[in-house]
């Protein structure tokens, strides 16, 4: 029935992981220093929302041929048949013209609606060339960048501003980048090691990773590229503050410290585990991906207030458990389509 079907085309869409939908609104908060109309605010979770279901529906397209060999993934829609192609083709570009829909009633802007565009562009192209083309986690990361400056943009619009935005996008978005680059290249090339190999897809870990005492590890090159790109993102998070352009608490600056000094430690860790730890893969990446999910909030503490903040943490958990439960059957699994 219809029912049945939304599930399933909720499930293709990842609409558990929804509520992290917000790289559009720290972007419309560092641009316009904290001052976002709500409706603004809920215009852009909604597009970014419909941005996410887009893009992951299209991963699953794209990767379908690859997923139907490997056994893990029969659960997802795709793979089992309660989706069709056409259905899914269908699902992702309602997604992403309701998508440019919402931004272009928010802001109607030529800058700002190819700014959005590009960030579309870069995540096909990445879904596309993930499996086929060694570092397309570039292309993953500078959509998510993209994103964030189109939430900048799109927020300075719709205020009516004609002056550029606060150089804090700029900072907020460098952050969105490498954290995009590192969550996919190192922590999702962990996760995947051993199904990217059987498809030979040319990820960068498994192209990076050497062979030593019987395990695979990350050469030393590859180590240092990664943690200075992490030792940059850390260093931009309190970029703003050295520059005058945020105020901020002695307690902000504090907890962000601690934040930055954890994500530090686990990608440091993460860097140097081997693809047969499965159980350390997860808890190291589960978190750092906790430390950066709190670092740009903690940056913007001051501006949007404490109230944001704690909205920022608590929802997205809700809005999982919540959907996971209704989509899974389970809350507090890990879904079968991750």
């Amino acid at each position: 029935g219809v029912v049945a079907k939304l599930l399933e085309l909720g499930r293709l869409a990842r609409f558990e992981g929804g509520g992290y939908s917000v790289v559009a609104l720290f972007g419309a908060w560092a641009a316009t220093h904290g001052s976002v109309e709500p409706w603004t605010l809920g215009a852009l979770f909604l597009a970014n929302l419909l941005f996410l279901m887009g893009g992951c529906i299209h991963n699953d397209v794209a990767d379908a041929k690859y997923d139907r060999k490997m056994v893990k993934l029969g659960a997802r829609p795709l793979v089992r048949g309660t989706v069709s192609r056409p259905e899914a083709m269908l699902a992702l570009s309602v997604c992403f013209a309701g998508c440019m829909g919402i931004a272009w009633t928010v802001a109607p802007s030529l800058i700002v609606a190819l700014v959005l565009a590009g960030a579309i562009l870069f995540a096909l192209l990445y879904n596309q060339f993930s499996k086929r083309l060694f570092g397309s986690d570039l292309f993953f990361a500078l959509s998510a960048g993209l994103l964030c400056v189109y939430g900048g943009l799109s927020a300075v619009s719709a205020n009516g501003s004609l002056q550029a935005p606060d150089v804090a996008l700029w900072v907020v978005a460098g952050i969105v980048v490498i954290d995009h680059f590192f969550f996919n290249a190192v922590e999702g090339g962990l996760k995947d090691f051993e199904t990217d190999g059987s498809v030979g897809a040319p990820t960068m870990v498994r192209r990076l990773f050497v062979l030593r005492d019987n395990e695979y590890h990350l050469g030393s090159g590859a180590k240092a590229l990664f943690m200075l790109l992490k030792v940059l993102s850390a260093l931009l998070a309190f970029l703003p503050f050295v520059l005058g352009r945020y105020p901020y608490w002695l307690w902000q600056i504090a907890l962000l410290g601690v934040v930055v000094v954890l994500m530090l430690m686990f990608s440091w860790k993460l860097v140097n585990v081997s693809p047969e730890q499965r159980d350390k893969i997860g808890r190291f990446t589960r978190f750092q991906e906790m430390a950066c999910r709190a670092m740009i909030p903690l940056m913007l503490a001051r501006i949007v207030g404490v109230g944001w903040i704690v909205a920022l943490i608590l929802l997205p958990l809700l809005w999982f458990f919540l959907f996971n439960g209704i989509l899974h059957k389970n809350p507090f699994s890990n879904p079968k389509t991750d």
